[in-house]
């Protein structure tokens, strides 16, 4: 109980650095090309999902562990969209051979432990150990897009509104002509 009490204070002590988009190689691991290349499609996944990808690379964690750093700065930053919890922090400390990958709660359902635990041991582990940062992220993150669903996530996606446009009258006259059906039915037999 105490731990839990002290953990936000304790979290919140950090001082993160301010975020500079969604690719944040603060370890310099990337080129600008690569960091170009991976906010591209991080801004693609963004548009398609409402879902937030944003990538950290730091050279210290202050003395924290990497988990409650990574809690930390999720936080902190506000990764994912307010009130929908739907964020991934990929958090690489290059100096630690360490890496986190936090999801969102609103994302748990689509990228659960056992599929992130997957793509950091298909994606991030053989990468990472040969220095190939980007080709890591790149892989990490194509492998988490095909996790989440552009339907499903996206409120502005229009294929669900068209079909209701599209339903409601039909509905409606199908009630009216039952009705009218029905009524003619009656008199007929009255």
């Amino acid at each position: 109980m105490l731990l839990v009490l002290c953990t936000p204070t304790f979290v919140y002590a950090l001082t993160f650095p301010k975020p500079i988009g969604l690719v944040n190689d603060y370890a310099n691991v990337l080129t600008d090309g690569e960091e170009k290349t991976l906010n591209g499609i991080l801004l693609g996944i963004e548009k398609n999902t409402t879902d937030e990808i944003t990538i950290v690379t730091e050279n210290d964690l202050q003395g924290e562990s990497i988990e409650m750093y990574a809690v930390g700065i999720f936080k902190e930053w506000g990764i994912g969209k307010n009130g929908r919890d739907n964020g991934v922090l990929i958090l690489q400390i290059p100096s630690e051979y360490r890496y986190r990958i936090e999801v969102g709660y609103g994302l748990e359902g689509d990228l659960n432990d056992a599929k992130v635990g997957d793509i950091a041991r298909e994606c991030i582990e053989p990468n990472f150990s040969k220095q190939k940062y980007f080709d890591g992220y790149e892989c990490t993150i194509n492998r988490i897009k095909e996790n989440l669903t552009p339907m499903k996530n996206n409120p502005d996606n229009d294929s669900d509104k068209t079909f209701s446009i599209m339903v409601f009258p039909i509905v409606m006259i199908v009630i009216i002509l039952a009705g009218a059906i029905g009524l003619s039915w009656i008199a007929w037999k009255g």
